[in-house]
């Protein structure tokens, strides 16, 4: 194909060149095109893919409209040929569940993989497969640059969507140029979000391309300005629609048509000269796709196969159509060309070239996938058998794509005939609920349930109450817990007194209404009846959930004993269950994880939460276990497991997003941003924060909106505003005492006050507070909020003078840390303790004390919280123990030491000199001396360059 002129393009060539030219520099990024159809995007990309060095890795995918069925498509197409033409070898880095994740996405590698290494599919696997994707692309790139160029993402499948917009989000940390175009307001609006706020924040590069001025597109087709002035008018400065003007020979349309109608008209002529067989393949091939099968074209036309072959050379001969790397594979000369073709189309043309479709594949056995497009639009309205091919198309692709099978679920339903049953419908409206909140839909799923309820027979009690109580989660998402209580309790009263399972199924998901309501007497009562009822049962699953809720309501109560006891009975029964077993009731393993994290059974709860989260990945069940994530996020941090909790955690809020599930998404957020902050990464913490407070208060009031005002108050007064911090906690935690925090954990924000109010002079008020929390830690004998109780009185003793009180009362705090195994706590207690003797005169101990907190500090990750304890040291006449861990190379990024990395990040952030200084608690000489060190490493002479290069290799995900 003839390359099409450039022309008033010269400030995004020397944009892309430019991001181009930072990969010799070690540096990646993402670079983003938008703009109407034909304004050049694909111009620009093939200027890009020429200019790039022999030395870096080209890939290319561009998307299909009528793909959007297949997963990652746009990645499929830009990689699978490259991966399969791998040897092994390069691939060896990726882990193996990452390598089983990818097996799922390209065919090449699927094909070269023992059977032992393929994944399976399953509902949640697509956004694992981001990060696996991610670390590809990252391993790809060890050995050379790479550049990924991505076209026509307006067409992209809602994964690849997906998955881009989570690179932009964390870019690969190698040198990887990713270059992307879409059309502006016509891409998801999700993905059009993300990059306009990445755009704002200066991570990736955004470049909307503008029409031609009069004189360029005089310039572009060689006119004089008279008629450049009226061909302006006529194309709107589209490049594309003006060389197609040109090429056929004239003007057409009037200005206020637009360009799109003048194009379609160009387009038009350009059919008229062309014989009848080529204008019948042209048309045929528009409805089969782009790029078209060139055997089903011929199949759709009805023509004979050398008088096919004929129509094609016609076709190529004025450049309609060509070839691709593909045999038998043609594309047309551009997308917009096909789409004036098939809109040219007489609905009865259209129609009937769809039907010779959906025959030409059934001869050839295609697979359902293949034929649903085309039955889509050519199936008669009672056609069983095109709602059996849609029907199956929806279960094929259900879990990699779940947009397409919700729409092709709603088009069967929409063929079944008049007289069809209730069950029929049922079948096809039923699976529709779970496939819509995949896609972030929860408006139309819980549509989808309501209609299913009315749909079930009365005498199937099972389904109605599967039904009704799937149907209130759905209202918990969208905050309407109110209304989730009354259908279950609706539904609870219908159920017959022998329908033993049913009830306790109604029961605990009554119950977790009552804790989103913050009622907690209201959900342990609830859960008291489950356990009766669930005993007399005797279904080990229904008792093991039964008992679980009961303990994770006692222990939010702060009811130990009892919370001990059932978290005891049901530890044993979900121990002696299988994991197909378990599988059918996620939520008790969910339940019970939560009930140990509130009791300080941490390791327990990590046990217990691992196995949940590994029993929902394989069955996709991981949605009604909604308490698994939050809580082994939480005891990996509170473990000392900073970076596997951040690790975790991270992944669980791109999960959220790709399903838009805003109260997941909320749930995500807090407790990343509550690991953040405890692995010191504090203005990460605050924005993740503050997203998460913004979509719990739109969800209505509840316990989600107290648990994210209180992580915000964590991160706010690391970043200097205690005085906002206590005062949003005040205001969503139900005043000064936090009531709105269950279980013995509001000692832990107890303490937050505590330090919020002596930081703002309010030693009373301090000391008022501390007294609530030694209080609580009486009536919760729990040795980790014993911990925290202890550590508020200690702040308090210390801001009064009692620098020996304050010293006991922290090596108290220290103690009962230990016994919880709340390493990370205990490390942090041990700064306390270590100022406290300090302010008392007993230097020594304060030295091993301060220096052995830092040390854990260190080993944990939590270096920003090491640095604090290294300045109360520096205080002592005391220089740290700990030596800066020197850089693997002789330069580059390799060469930094650990101290040069944590200076390089902020240099990325943009801090000054004097921020820097303040946030490492250095001498501003110091971090001086420090970047000259980076400069000469990484051989740059700006900070700007320093942070560009750092960003393009960034190894930790903690501030991400």
């Amino acid at each position: 194909m003839q390359e099409l002129p450039l022309v008033g393009r010269d400030a995004e060539i020397a944009w892309l060149a430019g991001a181009l030219d930072g990969l010799a520099r070690g540096e990646g990024g993402v670079a983003v095109l938008t703009g109407p159809p034909g304004i050049g995007k694909t111009r620009l990309l093939d200027e890009a893919a020429a200019r790039v060095s022999d030395e870096a890795l080209l890939l290319r995918g561009r998307a299909s409209e009528f793909e959007r069925t297949f997963p990652f498509g746009v990645f499929v197409d830009a990689l699978d040929d490259y991966l399969r033409s791998l040897a092994r070898s390069p691939l060896a880095e990726i882990d193996p569940a990452s390598h089983a994740e990818l097996t799922l996405v390209f065919p090449g590698l699927r094909a070269h993989a023992a059977a032992s290494e393929v994944g399976r599919p399953t509902a949640d696997g697509r956004v694992r497969a981001y990060f696996a994707l991610r670390s590809l692309l990252e391993v790809l790139a060890q050995g050379h640059p790479v550049v990924l160029l991505l076209d026509d993402l307006h067409w992209a499948d809602r994964a690849s969507v997906e998955l881009l917009a989570h690179l932009v989000r964390r870019p690969p940390r190698q040198p990887v140029l990713i270059a992307a175009a879409f059309r502006e307001h016509q891409v998801d609006p999700d993905l059009e979000a993300v990059v306009e706020r990445g755009a704002a924040e200066g991570r990736i590069e955004l470049r909307r391309i503008a029409p031609l001025s009069p004189a360029e597109a005089g310039e572009l087709v060689g006119r004089s300005e008279q008629e450049a002035q009226r061909w302006h008018e006529l194309s709107g400065g589209n490049p594309l629609l003006l060389l197609e003007m040109d090429r056929a020979g004239q003007g057409v349309g009037a200005p206020e048509s637009g360009p799109a109608a003048a194009f379609a008209a160009v387009v038009g002529r350009e059919l008229e000269p062309l014989s009848a067989a080529a204008r019948a393949l042209v048309e045929s091939a528009a409805v089969v796709g782009d790029p078209f099968d060139l055997d089903l074209a011929i199949a759709a036309a009805g023509l004979e196969h050398g008088k096919a072959l004929a129509a094609l050379d016609e076709l190529a001969g004025h450049r309609l159509v060509r070839r691709t790397e593909v045999p038998r594979r043609f594309a047309f000369r551009h997308p917009l060309v096909r789409h004036a073709v098939y809109d040219g189309l007489g609905p009865g043309n259209r129609l009937a070239t769809h039907e010779r479709c959906v025959a030409a594949l059934s001869a050839r056995d295609a697979p359902a996938v293949e034929l649903a497009h085309h039955v889509e639009h050519a199936a008669r309205p009672g056609d069983l058998a095109a709602v059996a091919v849609l029907e199956a198309a929806a279960t094929e692709v259900a879990a990699r794509a779940p947009a397409s099978a919700v729409r092709w679920l709603g088009s069967a339903y929409r063929l079944l005939p008049r007289q069809a049953d209730a069950d029929e419908r049922l079948r096809l409206v039923e699976p529709r609920a779970a496939l819509h909140l995949a896609i972030g839909e929860v408006d139309e799923a819980h549509a989808s349930l309501v209609e299913a309820l009315a749909l079930t027979r009365s005498e199937d009690r099972a389904r109605q109450t599967r039904l009704a109580t799937a149907c209130a989660g759905v209202e918990q998402l969208l905050g309407r817990h109110a209304e989730a209580g009354e259908r279950l309790e609706r539904c609870l009263a219908q159920l017959p007194a022998d329908a033993g399972e049913a009830v306790v199924e109604v029961l605990v998901a009554l119950a977790m209404t009552h804790f989103y309501r913050r009622q907690v007497p209201e959900m342990c009562a609830l859960a008291r009846r489950a356990v009766e009822i669930a005993e007399q049962v005797r279904d080990p699953v229904l008792q093991a959930r039964a008992h679980g809720a009961l303990a994770f309501g006692a222990a939010l109560a702060g009811d130990v004993p009892v919370a001990e006891r059932h978290a005891h009975r049901a530890g044993a029964l979900v121990d002696a269950l299988a994991d197909a077993d378990l599988a059918r009731q996620l939520d008790a393993i969910g339940l019970l994880a939560g009930a140990e994290l509130y009791l300080e059974r941490f390791g327990d709860a990590v046990r217990h939460g691992t196995r949940g989260l590994a029993v929902g990945r394989a069955t996709g069940t991981s949605a009604s276990a909604p308490l698994l994530v939050p809580t082994v996020g939480s005891s990996l941090w509170v473990t000392g497991r900073l970076d596997a909790s951040v690790t975790l955690l991270d992944e669980a809020v791109e999960s959220a997003r790709a399903a838009r599930n805003r109260q997941a998404l909320a749930w995500g957020l807090f407790n990343l941003g509550f690991a953040q902050a405890k692995a010191g990464a504090f203005e990460a913490a605050l924005e993740t924060t503050d997203e998460a407070l913004g979509i719990a208060l739109g969800l209505g009031d509840s316990v989600l909106v107290s648990w994210a005002a209180a992580c915000w108050a964590q991160a706010r007064i690391h970043t200097g505003d205690a005085a906002r911090a206590l005062e949003v906690m005040y205001a969503h935690c139900g005043g000064p005492e936090l009531p709105g925090l269950p279980g013995g954990w509001r000692t832990h924000y107890l303490d937050l006050a505590v330090a919020c109010l002596l930081e703002t002079g309010r030693i009373d008020e301090a000391e008022r507070t501390a007294d609530v929390a030694q209080q609580l830690a009486g009536a919760v004998p729990l040795p980790y909020t014993r911990a925290m109780a202890g550590a508020a009185r200690a702040r308090c003793r210390l801001a009064r003078g009692d620098a020996l009180g304050a010293a006991e009362d922290a090596r108290t705090a220290v103690a009962y840390a230990e016994q919880a195994d709340g390493r990370f706590d205990a490390a942090l207690l041990r700064v306390l303790l270590g100022r406290a003797l300090a302010a008392a005169g007993v230097t020594e101990e304060a030295v091993a004390v301060l220096g052995e907190a830092a040390a854990r500090l260190d080993a944990m990750g939590a270096h920003r919280h090491r640095d604090r304890a290294e300045q109360v040291l520096g205080q002592l006449g005391h220089r740290p123990r700990r030596r800066t861990r020197s850089g693997s190379g002789t330069s580059g990024v390799d060469a930094l030491t650990e101290r040069e990395r944590e200076i390089a990040e902020l240099l990325a952030e943009r801090c000054t000199n004097p921020e820097i200084a303040d946030r490492l608690y250095l001498s501003p000489r110091t971090v001086e001396t420090h970047v000259r060190n980076i400069f000469r490493k990484l051989d740059v002479t700006t900070r700007v360059d320093a942070g560009r290069v750092w960003r393009a290799s960034r190894p930790s995900r903690l501030e991400r």
